[in-house]
């Protein structure tokens, strides 16, 4: 006996999107933000389409359905259009391109169109279906809106939610054909990707580079499939640790600090790997190559990043130097942590990304739910420094130099680049430092023009910088010692 048709999948729907504007609203009026009335009112509108499969769904007012729909499907249009023509001018609120949002416009908007055509002529059998798809995405869209903003992961997938379902709607509000060759030409767009990615990396094709930058990047980055591929040949890239220097307030006086390392994934002072098992090692060092990307610096942005670097470090007095006797015989502009001597200046400033930015926060907010001072771990959370550093393996006459041979793990094959201090709730600091975004480098003690012994004293400006006062050892396998 067939089911009985029953309008709860409507009811369910539009109680959900009730509950998503209501908390939407309510945020908007006080100022508080809760996460879970919005996503209760998602869940709630994603019940009723679901319920659809099950039951059969009377609709109560179909003239009214076939409107609401094509003004949906025409406002879905008009916002894509509006994106598109937004991002030509400032891409800063949408974090990608006129090149993706010209193939937004390409694929989503006249089918569109063409469904709300279809609607109004009422020339399409789905056109329930559509309007709850399209009822759906609202809810999720409304409901990313009335997120926290430090609920980010949940609130883009809300929000990305919502936009699959409006164009889950235009595909069923569209013809055949149509459906036919948006999703084909989708499909296509989505392998080419993976084909830029790969040839993206250089050496390669200068189109492969730039299909990559103008249309694929930020498609293939919210996916994470953007890898090259390139682990073996023609040589291995970089790999990315990060470094968090976690400072707990230990009494009421200002300069009651103690701090400890945390390191992702974690090493020890020889940078040898303390996970048990070497595939967590890899999963980790996965985890941090996610927030390697950085923003070239612009021709006129290093000149003035020099010139503040330079004339606000620490000067003669300041306790760098492992002999005070020897800084008093140093000029008085010489900077406390130098430039690195082989490295190229354009290649030592190194400013993150937004995304990367979003990982740093991300990472400090969860070190202020997990990291301990481990004999006293009711010490709150003073502040979080955050290092990214660049771990490069170097080539096989690195490692096979008869004058000074080194390991994979030699301390001068770490290049650390400062981001900043942090809270536990992952807001920066605005604090005037000199040296963000700048490498802070670990060097070998040798004169102008000879290659340094392998035992010489190392220094690492990072721990230096950080306030660790073990920041010296002599040779690589020794443990950090203080000056």
């Amino acid at each position: 006996m067939a089911a009985k048709p029953n309008s709860w999948s409507w009811k369910l729907l539009l109680a959900g999107l009730g509950v998503c504007c209501v908390s939407l609203l309510t945020s908007l009026l006080t100022g508080q933000r809760s996460p879970y009335v919005p996503s209760a009112g998602a869940l709630l509108a994603g019940a009723g389409l679901a319920l659809r499969s099950h039951f059969p769904v009377e609709n109560l007012y179909p003239r009214l359905t076939r409107f609401a729909l094509a003004g949906s499907l025409i406002a879905f249009a008009l916002g894509i259009s509006g994106i598109f023509c937004w991002v030509c001018f400032d891409q800063e609120p949408f974090k990608f391109g006129p090149g993706l949002a010209f193939l937004l416009w390409i694929f989503f908007v006249p089918m569109a169109l063409q469904g709300a055509r279809n609607v109004l002529r009422n020339e399409e059998p789905t056109t329930d279906v559509a309007a709850q798809c399209a009822t759906l995405g609202l809810a999720g869209v409304v409901a990313s809106l009335a997120f926290p903003e430090d609920w980010f992961t949940i609130q883009r997938f809300w929000l990305v939610g919502g936009f699959l379902s409006c164009v889950a709607a235009a595909l069923w509000a569209a013809t055949r054909p149509t459906r036919q060759l948006v999703l084909s030409g989708v499909i296509l767009y989505h392998f080419l990707g993976l084909i830029s990615a790969t040839l993206s990396a250089q050496p390669g094709p200068w189109i492969g580079a730039q299909l990559w930058t103008r249309f694929y990047r930020p498609y293939l980055e919210f996916f994470n499939i953007n890898n090259a591929y390139r682990f073996y040949s023609p040589e291995p890239g970089p790999a990315n640790h990060y470094w968090f220097h976690v400072i707990f307030k230990s009494g009421p006086a200002p300069d009651d600090l103690q701090a400890m390392w945390f390191k992702l994934p974690e090493t020890d002072d020889q940078f040898q790997s303390l996970q048990t098992v070497g595939l967590q090692y890899q999963r980790l060092l996965a985890f941090a190559q996610n927030a390697e990307t950085y923003e070239p610096p612009e021709p006129a942005e290093l000149p003035w990043a020099v010139f503040e670097r330079t004339y606000n470090s620490p000067g003669k007095k300041e306790a760098w130097s492992e002999n005070l006797k020897d800084l008093e015989k140093k000029p008085r502009w010489m900077m406390a942590v130098p430039f690195h001597p082989t490295m190229p200046l354009d290649q030592q400033y190194r400013k993150p990304t937004h995304s990367s930015m979003i990982f740093c926060e991300s990472f400090c907010r969860h070190l202020g739910h997990v990291a301990k001072y481990p004999e006293h771990p009711d010490w709150p959370i003073e502040r979080i420094r955050v290092y990214r550093v660049l771990h490069l393996l170097g080539s096989y006459p690195h490692f096979a130099d008869p004058q000074i041979p080194r390991s994979p793990n030699d301390p001068e094959s770490y290049f650390p680049y400062y981001y900043g201090d942090f809270n536990i709730h992952g807001e920066r600091f605005e604090d005037a430092d000199p040296f963000l975004y700048w490498l802070l480098p670990i060097m070998r003690d040798s004169k102008p023009g000879q290659v340094p012994a392998r035992d010489a004293l190392i220094r690492n400006f990072c721990f230096a910088h950080a306030g660790d006062p073990r920041w010296v050892k002599k040779g690589p396998d020794e443990p950090w010692r203080q000056p």
